[in-house]
């Protein structure tokens, strides 16, 4: 899946010369014969490193905030509440990966010296 997300970012972020995008077929036969099939992987250290703390983050704060929910309205809280609270958790978790995220992108479209 990651060489598709690298071909992806290269797609949004490429220049065009002539006006006419460049095709899927031409963007792998250039990076990979330029610089091998590690080309297609760069970015992936920051993505798995996001990975992990963007999930515990997340899973986290979701239980967390499911439990005090559940204490408060003594049972089920009902979809609303539960919805609000995985939320706002998702959003603090990636608030805080951001930056693992914003370094994976930069590895991605970056192409090297000219």
């Amino acid at each position: 899946m990651y060489p598709v997300e690298i071909t992806k970012t290269r797609v949004m972020t490429q220049i065009y010369s002539q006006g006419l995008p460049a095709t899927l077929k031409d963007i792998y036969k250039g990076d990979g014969t330029k610089s091998g099939i590690g080309n297609f992987y760069k970015g992936i250290t920051p993505a798995l490193m996001g990975i992990i703390p963007f999930s515990a983050l997340q899973l986290g704060l979701s239980k967390a905030g499911t439990d005090i929910c559940n204490k408060h309205y003594h049972g089920n809280p009902g979809v609303m509440p539960l919805m609000g609270i995985s939320s706002s958790a998702t959003l603090f978790a990636m608030g805080c990966t951001y930056p693992l995220q914003l370094t994976k992108c930069q590895m991605q479209a970056y192409k090297g010296p000219r």
